[in-house]
């Protein structure tokens, strides 16, 4: 009897230790890796991000060299970025100096995949004037005088980089007016019309972008820029008109989105309102800046979700190019954020202006991995 048991035990021994032994041999890789390890980085033009890592690191010249940058501090401290970036202003060998003073970390969903998705935007132009007239009846709304935003990291620490966005009704915050109730009863004098749009689609293109220009009818062209969102979530049309069976999920594109539009003109008012978020618009004379007041570099800028990476963060993008031409490996920054752009592989290229760029974004929904670009010797 004790035999027998002793040759179980034996058995039971000698199972579980082949388990540890090939659970250590399957172990995962280590998240973070030398940036010369990351797929492309000897391919990239890497020079042409400086400058946008340049106006990202004047974020670190200011505030608490102890704060904690990120998440859980999951890219080091003010001190460590200062330090970093005092050292890449120094030497005119950009590629080496972020070799010597950054380590990449791989990002991951909660449940451990590092593949995301990644689109692409950019600066549109549309048709419009400063008042309204017979072919310009569309408002394009300035921020409301009663949206207040709360910034929820205020409250309590495990809510940092959440936001909500409403109006205050009977001493209460409430939700802010959707879509459908902006455009069927307007703003009134809560809000200044800054300019009118003559395509209600064309202006709805605009606030996904988030920034733009309105050509007026005398040739001047009037930038606008992002001045706040009445806070409701965002809903793509083209996943709408999806389920609708409308559009082919496997060749939705804005392009294909606006063509369907466009040749049923009776539910464009229903197509659009489905999507209850409304962005409001201030004038400007700067060029397209994003969430971290940074005018945006063409090919460099991704708009990401600050609840897991740090506005104006430097990151390695490895996806599918749009363009039809293999991978797009390179260098982008963190300086911006959208409605729709939510995860922490998760990503929103900013290709610039004029059609060449239109098309690259509207095609672009590519598979692909980010890593973060982090001090070394900063744990995560």
């Amino acid at each position: 009897m004790r035999a027998t048991k002793r040759a179980s035990f034996l058995r039971t021994f000698v199972l579980l230790a082949s388990f540890a032994l090939a659970s250590c041999a399957q172990h995962a890789p280590p998240r973070t890796v030398a940036l010369d390890q990351l797929p492309g980085w000897s391919d990239d033009k890497i020079g042409d991000a400086r400058d946008a890592v340049l106006a990202s690191c004047a974020r670190f010249d200011r505030g608490d060299s102890k704060a904690k940058v990120g998440p859980d501090g999951v890219a080091g401290t003010v001190g460590a970025w200062r330090a970093a970036c005092a050292d890449i202003k120094r030497d005119s060998d950009f590629r080496a100096s972020l070799l010597r003073n950054f380590e990449a970390l791989r990002m991951e969903t909660p449940d451990g995949k590092s593949d995301g998705l990644f689109t692409g935007y950019y600066e549109p132009e549309i048709a419009g004037a400063p008042e309204k007239t017979a072919r310009a009846t569309v408002p394009i709304y300035g921020k409301p005088t009663d949206l207040i935003t709360v910034d929820l990291g205020q409250f309590r620490d495990t809510l940092a980089g959440q936001r909500v966005s409403g109006r205050v009704q009977d001493g209460k915050l409430i939700p802010y007016d959707d879509r459908a109730q902006i455009a069927r009863s307007g703003l009134g004098a809560r809000a200044p019309i800054i300019a009118w749009a003559e395509d209600p689609v064309a202006l709805f293109v605009l606030e996904i972008q988030g920034s733009g220009r309105i050509r007026y009818p005398d040739g001047r062209i009037q930038r606008i820029g992002y001045a706040a969102g009445n806070g409701r979530p965002y809903v793509p049309i083209g996943k709408v008109l999806v389920a609708q069976g409308a559009l082919d999920a496997d060749t939705v594109s804005m392009p294909a989105i606006r063509a369907w539009l466009a040749a049923n003109p009776a539910r464009v008012r229903e197509i659009l309102d489905s999507n209850p978020s409304n962005i409001f618009f201030q004038l400007t004379n700067k060029p397209a800046t994003g969430t971290s007041n940074i005018a945006l570099t063409p090919g460099r800028s991704l708009a990401v979700d600050t609840k897991f990476i740090p506005l104006d963060t430097p990151l390695w993008l490895d996806c599918e190019d749009p363009r039809g031409s293999g991978r797009l490996r390179r260098l982008v920054v963190a300086q911006d954020t959208g409605g729709a752009i939510q995860g922490a592989v998760r990503g929103d290229l900013f290709w610039g202006p004029g059609a060449q760029a239109e098309d690259a974004a509207g095609r672009m929904k590519s598979r692909g991995s980010l890593w973060l670009l982090k001090p070394k010797n900063v744990t995560s």
